[in-house]
């Protein structure tokens, strides 16, 4: 609903492209990254990521 009521249902595609990519793109960047920092530091980084875009999205009205 966020994507088709604020870019419109022509947009869903290219959405989901852009997901994908950058699906890839971090799973690569971080998954290199663990061999250094361990799994546990990226953990807390993405809840702390998914905590704040969730309160974002609540927040935002398009």
């Amino acid at each position: 609903a966020y994507v088709s009521c604020a870019l419109g249902i022509r947009s869903i595609g290219y959405v989901m492209i852009c997901f994908g990519v950058v699906n890839a793109l971090c799973s690569l960047l971080f998954g290199s990254l663990m061999k250094y920092i361990g799994r546990f530091p990226i953990l807390v980084m993405g809840a702390g990521l998914h905590f704040g875009l969730i309160i974002w999205l609540l927040i935002w009205s398009p």
